[in-house]
């Protein structure tokens, strides 16, 4: 059941995006940045404080071209975590009506803001 008030309001809602492992599978598939050698799918998720699911949505794959032992290589890339934002938002369903007010998200281990959506 969806935890929500008389008006169909939540105030705040989470999002945040992991890494899961893909050992067999083949679509959105990536190499961890973080453990080498490792195949992996990102998702993003929007939850509600006490840990109701909304939205699951899998960030989309870039080719970056790189030198490596001089040689050119494509590899697959995740893009960065701030644009499934609104992919997650468009993802809720719509038989569940909500409205919120905050969508709250995690910036990182550094607590800087994301160099991708900070305007210039």
């Amino acid at each position: 059941m969806v935890p929500i008030n008389n008006n169909n309001e939540i105030t705040d809602l989470i999002i945040d995006s992991t890494s899961c492992s893909n050992k067999t599978g083949i679509e959105n598939v990536v190499i961890n940045n973080e453990y080498t050698k490792k195949n992996i799918t990102k998702i993003s998720a929007i939850t509600d404080t006490t840990g109701f699911i909304y939205s699951i949505a899998k960030l989309k794959t870039n080719n970056k071209t790189i030198i490596y032992n001089k040689e050119t290589k494509v590899i697959k890339t995740s893009e960065h975590d701030c644009k499934s934002i609104q992919e997650s938002i468009n993802n809720i369903n719509n038989n569940i009506n909500i409205k919120f007010k905050n969508l709250m998200g995690m910036t990182g281990e550094s607590q800087q803001p994301c160099t991708h959506c900070v305007s210039r």
